[in-house]
């Protein structure tokens, strides 16, 4: 089974939190290594965003901590990584993912507003989204592609847009995108 980064953070989280689970139980199993995630997400979102590398791609908080959500979204939202079935593993790691399915379970829909929590993951979603129209119109771009390029980088200007106008860390440099899209302009027949 292929991990993704985001379950790789978690399993070495739980595998930190060893110390914690063995002594104090489930619980303190999963407050320790929800709080070692959580660290290193914050400490990855504090990375500068270049053209050439955004750690906002790399996990849905680090995007979320950049954005400044409601800690109620970002706690749900760890809290569900630790809840994924995919952490059933080893003994440690379901207890793990049974006590993170409580905590879930305890959050009662007057704690927290769903409708502003799946906004936050509709943004993220249509960030990543965003990212791909731009990689592939750059990818059609080299390729000598300009209509493909400029259809794929007018939805990246489209989608990224409405994202700016929520944050400007909610979407990508609008600048790399405009450049791209002038070069086909420039190129493109009428």
């Amino acid at each position: 089974m292929m991990l993704t980064p985001a379950m790789q953070g978690v399993i070495f989280a739980i595998a930190k939190a060893r110390q914690a689970f063995d002594k104090d139980g489930p619980e303190a199993g999963l407050i320790k290594a929800f709080h070692e995630e959580f660290s290193r997400l914050y400490e990855l979102s504090q990375e500068e965003t270049t053209p050439q590398q955004d750690p906002r791609l790399q996990h849905v908080l680090v995007y979320f901590f950049q954005n400044q959500a409601p800690n109620r979204v970002i706690e749900r939202t760890l809290l569900e990584q630790f809840a994924d079935r995919n952490l059933s593993f080893d003994d440690r790691a379901v207890s793990i993912m049974r006590e993170a399915r409580c905590k879930l379970r305890l959050i009662k829909p007057e704690d927290m507003d769903m409708d502003e929590y799946l906004q936050w993951h509709d943004d993220y979603s249509m960030f990543k989204t965003v990212f791909a129209y731009l990689l592939t119109g750059l990818e059609q771009y080299q390729n000598g592609k300009i209509r493909e390029a400029l259809n794929y980088l007018a939805h990246a200007h489209q989608d990224n847009s409405v994202l700016l106008r929520k944050g400007e860390k909610k979407g990508v440099d609008q600048s790399l995108i405009a450049l791209y899209r002038r070069k086909c302009l420039k190129v493109c027949p009428h």
